[in-house]
């Protein structure tokens, strides 16, 4: 088996709240993976297997980043650029020069099963390079994606990456995080050839779709506030009673529920539906530009995501 390598971001406060249990459950990954961390001006505390990373000095060109854009982004997370600026870079710093299987895996992760060891390999078909979980009319989730960084387009890959944000396009963009970033550079580089797998169960590509994967048994990603403060994700059922993942109920194109889940809010209504929420005149106090040209922009990048979602998978 060739090496893995994980990795992560977080700053105290994020460690204190939920990061703690990432660190927690590292032992639950195969012998061969070893875990990276990219702190964020603190040293969190020592645990074997882990290897951390002052994520500032590691990475320079993040520094300047955050200088040149200081103010630009938001407080709302969708666009704040510089927050999730730091997965870029750290993960582009970690897997550049390695070799082996990389892996991101955000820090609100909790691996809380063994995992197999033949699992994670199955994850990129051969001649792909990238695993990843797409979704409905919407970005990527990018709290788990999978790289071989073997591939001839690794590099090029990760400093296209970064380069969304060295470059400022990140702010052409319609939201400013790193899921946006992905995608962006993910299309560009699939036009060129590169081959990826999408994790995502066809009967399942909304917002939560690592709940229902292949991964389920092992790994539960608390995205959100709600989970993150649960400490768990209710999609998971009773996780200490070892229940497994409940099926999911295919409802219609734009919801999607599981068994024992409550209907979606209209908040997450809103997402499935590419954000139509806030398509009157884009009234969102949030965001920086709340102008009509930004706002037709916004709207039609979402559109054409959601037609290009509806033709790979038949929907048409």
């Amino acid at each position: 088996m060739r090496d893995i390598l994980v990795v992560t971001s977080f700053n105290e406060r994020l460690f204190k709240e939920y990061a703690h249990r990432w660190l927690a459950s590292v032992g639950n990954w195969p012998s061969n993976a070893k875990h990276i961390v990219y702190a964020e001006d603190f040293t969190p505390p020592k645990v074997d297997g882990v290897e951390v990373r002052d994520l500032h000095k590691c990475c320079p060109d993040l520094v300047a980043f955050k200088e040149q854009y200081a103010g630009k982004s938001s407080t709302d997370w969708r666009w704040n650029a510089t927050k999730f600026a730091n997965k870029v870079y750290a993960a582009a710093h970690a897997l550049r020069n390695h070799d082996g299987m990389g892996i991101w895996l955000d820090a609100d992760c909790i691996t809380y099963e063994k995992i197999p060891d033949d699992l994670l390999e199955t994850l990129i078909p051969e001649g792909n390079y990238l695993a990843f979980f797409r979704r409905s009319s919407m970005y990527t989730e990018t709290g788990f994606w999978a790289v071989d960084c073997s591939h001839p387009m690794n590099k090029a890959f990760l400093s296209a990456f970064e380069g969304v944000y060295n470059s400022g396009e990140i702010f052409l963009q319609p939201e400013w995080h790193d899921c946006v970033a992905f995608d962006l550079v993910r299309k560009r580089f699939q036009d060129k050839g590169m081959r990826t797998h999408n994790l995502t169960p066809k009967q399942y590509p909304q917002l939560h779709p690592m709940s229902v994967s292949v991964l389920a048994p092992y790994i539960d990603h608390c995205k959100g506030p709600s989970r993150k403060k649960l400490g768990y994700s209710p999609e998971y059922g009773n996780r200490a009673a070892g229940k497994k993942p409940v099926e999911v109920t295919y409802k219609s194109k734009k919801r999607f529920w599981t068994k024992n889940e409550p209907l979606p809010s209209e908040e997450e209504i809103a997402e499935l539906e590419g954000y139509r929420a806030y398509e009157d005149g884009f009234k969102d106090d949030a965001c920086p530009y709340k102008d009509e040209k930004f706002a037709s922009r916004w709207r039609a990048g979402w559109d054409k995501h959601l037609q290009e979602f509806i033709q790979e998978n038949q929907w048409a």
